[in-house]
């Protein structure tokens, strides 16, 4: 009886925001073309070696499952009655809406409602389960992160020490906060954990086929930063599917490492493709 005023009221709310972040996309994506069709070396850089690149679209698609078992895990907390098999299936299918619907109302609001309505669990449990699940992604990106800066940044200032500290003190500050807030212990947390560290390091290897398909072999290390750098901005729910953010992130961070910019682009635009295939399965599921 109350759900129903409730999703009538929000409607105002979310239509200016998917058509303000759909117009972010339109024109980061503008600057990204624009920028690709005024450089004549990008088209050159085309050239990319098929093997590699199906092995980087499987490690894409094995970082979905890490994700997916990570989600399960986590609406197991909610009291969902679902068969694992229909939950990784319903992952599937919000990461799919997830490709064109900003994030924070489109895929994610999706498996929250379809959890809901299928599996029983209560909205306001998996509405927090569900926004935990990007948070405990985010933090071995947040690390990994600090660790390429580190390496490959050095005007940066971050010393090793620094670094390390940094780490420790937001591991600590996260795995505290959820034993303080969720009751979670340590044990506990550690196979969600495992499951984001594995996302990251599966993802950082596709980004190395994705790089050596291209032909690319030195400063690898630098296209790693620009990748995980360019995965801390696709998280953010500011556009489309992470649509032009990528691309720029790639493009500008490009000479800060010292690489060509068109190559990094480029890379960017086959992270998104491949990521676009991994997740269309998921738009031929039925509800």
């Amino acid at each position: 009886m109350l759900s129903r005023p409730n999703t009538l009221s929000t409607r105002p709310r979310i239509r200016p925001l998917v058509s303000l972040k759909g117009l972010v996309s339109m024109c980061a994506l503008t600057v990204v073309v624009y920028q690709l069709a005024h450089n004549r070396r990008f088209y050159s850089a085309l050239d990319v070696e098929l093997v590699r690149l199906l092995a980087a679209g499987g490690l894409m698609a094995v970082s979905k499952w890490f994700s997916a078992e990570r989600y399960r895990l986590l609406v197991r907390e909610a009291g969902v009655r679902m068969a694992s098999a229909d939950l990784i299936r319903l992952y599937w299918q919000g990461m799919f809406y997830n490709q064109f619907l900003p994030g924070s109302v489109g895929g994610d609001g999706f498996k929250v409602w379809q959890l809901h309505r299928h599996g029983g669990g209560s909205l306001r449990k998996l509405t927090t389960l569900t926004l935990l699940d990007r948070i405990i992604g985010l933090v071995p990106l947040v690390a990994l992160l600090l660790i390429a800066a580190w390496a490959r940044l050095p005007q940066l200032g971050i010393s090793g020490g620094l670094c390390l500290l940094l780490v420790l003190a937001m591991y600590a500050v996260f795995i505290g906060g959820l034993r303080w807030f969720m009751g979670w212990t340590v044990r506990q947390q550690l196979l969600l954990h495992l499951y984001s560290v594995g996302v990251q390091l599966t993802q950082c290897l596709m980004t190395v086929y994705i790089v050596w398909s291209l032909g690319y072999t030195d400063d690898l290390g630098s296209y790693l930063f620009l990748f995980l750098a360019s995965s801390l901005g696709t998280a953010l729910p500011i556009t489309v599917g992470g649509i032009g953010i990528r691309e720029i992130v790639f493009s500008a961070g490009a000479s800060y490492v010292g690489i060509p910019a068109e190559q990094a682009m480029l890379i960017g635009f086959i992270v998104y493709g491949l990521s676009l295939l991994v997740a269309t399965p998921g738009g031929f599921f039925k509800s």
